[in-house]
């Protein structure tokens, strides 16, 4: 089902803007850092969680939800390799996965408004579920 489109607020826009830059940011140091391990040897997570992080960022700035799907895929992809590297150590897991699950609670409640943008279907109670999982999670 899709509707008319619905451009953002100004507000809302800023904040789209602002959570993509933090992604973009956030990205580009895994890809930085990651393109080094991978050249030691170590682990590709890094280089391709960040790739994926850039994508979004870019996407979710440009007001497409295509980032926010990509994001949750770079979120299921950590919790896998986390489970994969640690183990159930809470500790490790944390380390892993707290900073994505949080950034996870803003795209989240951020998707309703990207696909509004755009005209598509809308379901604000399944993204709202899905922060409160994350924030559950997180505490």
């Amino acid at each position: 089902m899709t509707s008319k489109a619905h451009p953002p607020s100004l507000a809302a826009r800023a904040g789209l803007i602002l959570l993509g830059l933090c992604l973009l940011a956030a990205g580009l140091f895994f890809v930085a850092n990651g393109t080094q391990l991978v050249a030691l040897g170590g682990s590709w997570y890094f280089l391709l969680a960040g790739l994926g992080l850039v994508f979004a960022g870019v996407q979710i700035a440009r007001v497409r939800a295509s980032g926010a799907l990509v994001y949750g895929l770079v979120f299921i992809a950590t919790a896998v390799w986390a489970l994969a590297d640690s183990g159930f150590d809470f500790w490790a897991l944390v380390s892993r996965v707290l900073v994505l699950a949080g950034f996870g609670v803003l795209v989240a409640l951020a998707f309703p408004t990207l696909r509004r943008a755009r005209g598509e279907a809308v379901q604000p109670g399944a993204a709202r579920a899905v922060s409160a999982v994350l924030v559950l999670g997180c505490l």
